[in-house]
């Protein structure tokens, strides 16, 4: 990385260390101020980087509008809303990685990803559905899309062996874990300190996702 994009990271890491502390605090004015500007830094850190795919600020820049539809609790709309802007970004996402896969990896690939994406998620099925009614079909849709992206970017890993898909793998699991958390405290039950605990795992799931994905896009 040049002295630029040193400064583009040190950037999202104050960005995400206030948003944290807000959280940590319970502060609810600044915790929603400062929630975007972790994905602003990123697209940021894109530009700093002079990354040319569109893709890439397609993707953050529905993952910044994710970001301020999910801070508005009162209505479910606003949650979907932002589902489905998160559900496009890890499409985008999907379509970057699937690019450094060997030539010899086909549409069968992505066919056999999709269908042990969809396994994966009917194992918890009656779980979320039991316990969010109508809200888990667009919920299970999500982590359709999910998990497609984890296992996309395994195989990515595996193919080329490139430590940066070992990051973005971990990035996703991060991810991923905070979505369940974000689930279970908006619709099932409270967690202590659960705002912070889900953006601790949304910074490390988006950090380790898009730093590496933007310095691959760059190289």
């Amino acid at each position: 990385m040049n002295i630029f994009q040193i400064l583009g990271v040190i950037l999202f890491v104050g960005a995400s260390v206030t948003h944290l502390v807000f959280a940590f605090l319970e502060k609810e004015l600044g915790r929603k101020i400062s929630k975007g500007f972790i994905v602003f830094t990123l697209l940021l850190f894109a530009l700093i980087s002079k990354t040319n795919d569109w893709l890439i600020y397609l993707g953050l820049s529905l993952a910044l509008c994710g970001d301020i539809l999910l801070l508005v609790k009162s209505k479910r709309i606003y949650f979907i809303l932002g589902a489905c802007c998160f559900s496009i970004t890890h499409i985008m996402n999907f379509i970057l990685v699937s690019r450094y896969l060997p030539e010899r990896f086909n549409w069968l690939y992505f066919g056999i990803v999709i269908l042990v994406g969809y396994l994966a998620v009917e194992l918890i099925r009656p779980l979320i559905k039991n316990k969010m009614k109508k809200m888990s079909y667009p919920c299970l849709s999500y982590l359709y899309i999910v998990f497609a992206l984890i296992i996309n970017i395994t195989i990515a890993f595996v193919a080329t062996h490139n430590i940066m898909f070992l990051l973005m793998l971990f990035g996703g699991l991060c991810f991923f874990a905070s979505d369940v958390i974000l689930t279970i405290y908006t619709f099932v039950k409270k967690i202590k300190k659960g705002n912070f605990i889900l953006m601790l795992l949304y910074v490390f799931g988006q950090a380790l996702i898009y730093i590496p994905l933007i310095l691959l896009l760059t190289k």
